[in-house]
């Protein structure tokens, strides 16, 4: 009987096969960006960012926008 362990070799990934699957995920990309449609995650499978310009997130409203200003106006 053959007790696994951490120290046993894995079959190890083609590096070609995982550079060509990476080149395929990119075109793909580049045509899912020309339509406008979500993007495939990278290698690591997260997803992708839209964009990383600041400018285009509205910033204004939510929670603390108006600074230290009370819930309710005092009535005197």
């Amino acid at each position: 009987m053959h007790q696994e362990t951490f120290n046993d070799k894995l079959p190890a990934s083609s590096g070609a096969g995982i550079e060509k699957q990476d080149a395929q995920r990119i075109d793909d990309n580049a045509k899912r960006a020309e339509k406008g449609e979500p993007q495939v995650g990278g290698a690591a499978g997260r997803a992708q960012v839209a964009s990383k310009d600041p400018k285009e997130f509205d910033v204004r409203g939510g929670p603390g926008s108006m600074g230290n200003k009370p819930v309710q106006d005092p009535v005197v």
